[in-house]
């Protein structure tokens, strides 16, 4: 079921509740030919990763991007999710 009713949750909320689910997270600052850039990697406790650069942790997350770090770290959010268009799982 949605969380609540398909609400879709800042990238910070879906970050303290992957912690709960046992995910480690490391944020940190790397260098680019732009300035720095702000880099969160995921961790699930199977060793599954996610990587992403620049995401504002009070953005909210629409529903495929959620289906994908769900599949990504093989988690099962309460947050509603839906696989891309064209996408063959579901």
């Amino acid at each position: 079921m949605a969380f609540p009713f398909g609400d879709h949750p800042t990238f910070a909320t879906y970050i303290v509740w992957a912690q709960t689910q046992g995910c480690k997270v490391k944020s940190k600052l790397v260098a680019t030919p732009d300035g720095p850039e702000s880099v969160t990697l995921i961790i699930s406790p199977d060793g599954k990763r996610w990587v992403t650069e620049a995401m504002d942790q009070r953005e909210h997350m629409n529903a495929t991007t959620i289906w994908r770090l769900d599949r990504r770290l093989g988690l099962n959010s309460p947050y509603f999710s839906v696989p891309p268009e064209g996408s063959e799982e579901k």
